[in-house]
């Protein structure tokens, strides 16, 4: 594997509009399971709709991803997931508005796992709204080669954990399918993984459609908002396993102490997924 320590320090920024439409969609998409924010406020997880610039159908790879933007390294290796993320909420994204989104190359790693090489990308997001801090983020991809095909089960217990975990506070995510598709077009991610079944199964190994990271993410960002009865001030989130949508799954979380809470999406075998915490203070 090729050096990419001279990729370190890298910045681009880009711009997209918020609108009262947009946020009209993604709550249409999420209904109840969102936090219920301040008038004029963007609903919390929308950052992750806002994009670069429109890649052209021709510029993206096989999988529905782009294939080279000028400004990620060219890393020789197929496939790419939502790792995690490290948000800090400095102030809030409008309803509708401009946000600027500076981002650089933090960080790039190379380790060795059970199926091969991986690479773990890590990159810094500033979000601005009207020239004023919003949001930061610390985004870790993880690069790897393919996979070997497995079982429905194998698949979705492959990394998986499964942990009997007390919870406080339990919702049910239904309609998989059709929630995935919505998402896909709110994000503009063309990843077929998340709507190409016979793609995620034969190519990239996985048991069915992969539910999105960022999804997830939001999921359990609003209900750890929920169970707070705020926006927390920091929120980070670790990706455990793949979460197959071949039946409704749930989110959870435990009780809140000391200004800090756990929150999870478990699938209908027990698997825990995605992994939270939220702090307030």
């Amino acid at each position: 594997m090729q050096d990419f320590s001279a990729w370190i320090g890298r910045s681009t920024e880009a711009e997209d509009e918020l609108t009262e439409r947009r946020c009209q969609e993604f709550t249409a998409t999420f209904e109840d399971l969102l936090f219920p924010v301040a008038p004029g406020h963007a609903p919390l997880g929308m950052h992750w709709c806002l994009s670069d610039s429109p890649m052209p159908t021709s510029k993206l790879s096989e999988d529905g991803l782009a294939a080279e933007d000028g400004f990620r390294p060219p890393i020789p290796l197929p496939m790419r997931m939502a790792a995690g993320s490290d948000l800090h909420f400095t102030g809030s994204l409008p309803r509708a508005g401009t946000v600027r989104r500076v981002t650089s190359i933090a960080d790039i790693q190379t380790k060795q796992g059970r199926s091969g090489p991986l690479v773990f990308l890590t990159l810094e997001h500033a979000y601005l709204a009207d020239g004023s801090p919003a949001l930061r983020e610390v985004q870790r991809v993880v690069y790897r080669g393919p996979a070997p095909k497995a079982s429905a089960d194998e698949s979705e217990t492959r990394s998986g954990r499964q942990i009997a975990r007390p919870f406080a506070e339990e919702r049910t995510v239904d309609r998989l399918a059709i929630r995935m598709f919505r998402y896909s077009a709110l994000t503009s991610n063309a990843h077929r993984i998340h709507y190409d079944a016979d793609y995620a199964r034969d190519t990239e190994g996985y048991a069915g459609l992969v539910v999105h990271g960022p999804l997830q993410a939001t999921l359990l960002l609003n209900l750890a908002a929920s169970c707070g009865d705020a926006i927390p001030a920091a929120f980070t989130y670790r990706a455990n396993a793949a979460l197959i949508a071949s039946a409704p799954f749930s989110i959870r979380a435990g009780s809140l102490s000391d200004g800090e809470l756990t929150c999870w999406t478990e699938d209908s075998a027990g698997n825990i997924c995605m992994e939270a915490t939220a702090r307030w203070r």
